[in-house]
């Protein structure tokens, strides 16, 4: 090889053709369903109401209440997701069962980000107050890494949830590998959240009424397709998924 030529990197053509496929099934998923979506949109607008309040009063708390009015209702959005992405039928009636059924997952789920948060919002807090500690660098730069970790998890963390029955740190590993997986897929998702700030910032919160069930059903497209090439047996998945 001369100097100043260059390798050619071939990118296997069947998981171009993979992704693309994907992407489609996305598209025509959110579509099909677009009148339940948006309902799912406007409930979960609903459970955020209170933590708005709440911010608006004491910011530090807004996380934790998020947690416990959100929680639920997201996760049961991801469960809702995860039907459709797999061929099930979903409605609202479908929504509300698993609400009852997932709710209290997704309130232990919520809660670790809300802690997060919650500890973020503390420490800047008190850097606020006391400018000159520097100390103070280290605990924010910890939270921020713990809040990156979690946040990258969560991308998979509801659906595996959902699927193998637990709530608890195997699935946030668990949820971890899988994203770490597919580094291509993660790095999409985090490209889609920082165009949907930054059409937010230009239209202001009420697009979130319109984006949050349809992205739910982008999370759930990921994560299965990433499991459908995991190792089998690494991950056990509930059998009786089918009867939800």
């Amino acid at each position: 090889m001369s100097i100043g030529a260059r390798r050619l990197i071939s990118v296997p053509t069947e998981d171009i053709q993979g992704d693309a496929h994907v992407a489609v099934r996305v598209a025509a998923t959110v579509w099909w369903n677009l009148p339940l979506l948006l309902a799912v949109d406007l409930i979960l607008l609903l459970g955020a109401v209170p933590a708005i309040v709440v911010a608006v009063v004491t910011p530090v708390a807004a996380p934790l209440v998020a947690a416990l009015t959100v929680g639920p209702l997201w996760i049961a959005t991801i469960a809702l997701s995860d039907r459709l992405w797999t061929g099930r039928a979903g409605s609202l009636p479908r929504f509300f069962r698993l609400v009852r059924r997932h709710g209290r997952a997704g309130i232990a789920l919520a809660l670790v980000p809300a802690a997060v948060v919650t500890m973020l919002l503390g420490t800047l807090r008190i850097m606020e107050v006391h400018p000159d500690q520097r100390w103070l660098l280290l605990p924010l730069l910890l939270d921020g890494s713990a809040l990156v970790l979690v946040t990258l998890a969560g991308f998979a963390v509801a659906s595996l949830a959902v699927a193998t029955r637990r709530c608890g740190r195997r699935v946030w590993r668990d949820a971890l590998a899988l994203v770490a997986a597919k580094p291509a897929a993660t790095i999409t998702i985090v490209t889609l959240l920082v165009l949907i700030g930054s059409v937010v910032r230009l239209l202001g919160p009420v697009f979130l009424v319109t984006i949050m069930a349809p992205m739910a059903v982008v999370l759930s497209a990921t994560t299965w397709e990433t499991l459908r090439r995991w190792p089998a047996g690494t991950i056990v998945i509930d059998k009786e998924l089918s009867g939800e």
